[in-house]
C-alpha cells in the first residue's frame, strides 16, 4: 500500500493524492488520550502557528476510530484552534489505519497506541524523516527541514 484515503472531520474523504503538492506532517493520536496526545497536538498547534500561510499541512490520524467520529474530531480540533484548511483530523476503519501506519508511514500503530513521532512528507509524497517531538533538538530539526522543503518548493 502506498496511497490511502480517510474521512476528515468535515465528513469528506481526503487521500494521499489530494495531499500532494505541498509538504505535510503526519501524526497519530486519539481524542480520549489524557496526556501524550494533548501534548503532541499542542506541538502541532505550535507548528500550525509558525507555518501559517505557507501551504504546509498537518494530518492527524486517529487510532481510536470507533470513538473518533467526524463530529468528535470537530470538537477535538476546536480545542487546538485547528485551521480546517491546514490541519486535517482523519478517521476510518482501524484495520485500514493499522495498514496506513505500517505500510505507508512505517510506524506501528494499533487501537489507542501510537508512537511519539511526526512524519515529514514532501510535496511528491515521499517520506523525508521521522522526528521524536518530545525531544527539543528533533523538534527543531523538523522545523528546519520544513523550512528547507518550502525553500526548495518555490
Amino acid at each position: 500500500m502506498t496511497d490511502f484515503e480517510l474521512t476528515e472531520r468535515s465528513g469528506e474523504s481526503v487521500g494521499s493524492e489530494e495531499l500532494k503538492g505541498q509538504p505535510y506532517i503526519v501524526s497519530f493520536f486519539f481524542s480520549t488520550c489524557p496526556s501524550i496526545c494533548v501534548q503532541q497536538n499542542q506541538k502541532v498547534q505550535e507548528l500550525q502557528k509558525e507555518f501559517s500561510g505557507t501551504g504546509v499541512r498537518f494530518v492527524s490520524i486517529s487510532v481510536d476510530p470507533e470513538t473518533d467520529t467526524p463530529d468528535i474530531l470537530k470538537e477535538y480540533a476546536a480545542r487546538f484552534n485547528a485551521d480546517p484548511d491546514q490541519w486535517l483530523f482523519m478517521t476510518g476503519d482501524l484495520t485500514y489505519i493499522r495498514r496506513i501506519g505500517g505500510e505507508v508511514f512505517r510506524l506501528a500503530v494499533d487501537e489507542k497506541f501510537h508512537t511519539e513521532k511526526f512524519v515529514l512528507v514532501d510535496a511528491q509524497g515521499a517520506i523525508v524523516g521521522y522526528y521524536s517531538w518530545p525531544e527539543a533538538k528533533q523538534f527543531d530539526k523538523l522545523k528546519q527541514d520544513i523550512r528547507n522543503l518550502l525553500t526548495t518548493a518555490t
